[in-house]
């Protein structure tokens, strides 16, 4: 009787132990679930944040391309309105002025074009929207690729190597 006894008891225990066991891995799986939808929230959450640092990357690459431009075309019109106020005075200030817009200009393109190289931007967008002006530096703008864009002397490598991307087709 006294064995029977304590084998009951042997029973009940490891029914006990095994009913804790249970218990524990319902408990550890509902965390694990818990966690797996906070993660995946997380995960969401820092894709939208990716998005929208892209997003601000592309608007101040536009902004910059933009500004440069417009320097430039401001410093073309006060040239013109001193040549014609000024017929017999130099204008090498607006020469030097102009060069250095020009070069801020090659600047914008050519950190846009590093964006664009090392993936910091949406690649098909970026070349949507500078293909053309691209080509138009390398191509129409003859003065500009002949001194700023001279493939071995230049200092725009990746603006230099995206024309190329999109342009040399033997590359």
């Amino acid at each position: 009787m006294e064995t029977e006894i304590i084998k009951t008891i042997g029973i009940i225990i490891g029914f006990s132990t095994s009913l804790v066991s249970i218990i524990k891995v319902f408990i550890e799986s509902s965390k694990a679930k818990k966690i797996k939808a906070e993660l995946e929230i997380t995960k969401a959450d820092a894709k939208e944040a990716l998005l929208i640092a892209k997003g601000n990357i592309e608007i101040n690459t536009k902004a910059m391309i933009s500004d440069a431009r417009k320097h430039i075309e401001n410093i073309t019109i006060q040239r013109v309105h001193y040549k014609a106020k000024n017929p017999n005075l130099d204008l090498d200030i607006f020469d030097d002025l102009h060069f250095s817009s020009t070069e801020d200009l090659l600047n914008a393109y050519e950190k846009a074009c590093m964006l664009y190289l090392d993936g910091k931007i949406d690649k098909e967008r970026f070349k949507k929207e500078y293909n053309v002006e691209i080509r138009n530096l390398f191509e129409k703008s003859k003065h500009i690729a002949e001194k700023y864009l001279e493939k071995k002397s230049s200092s725009f490598k990746a603006l230099i190597k995206v024309y190329d991307e999109w342009n040399n087709l033997e590359k």
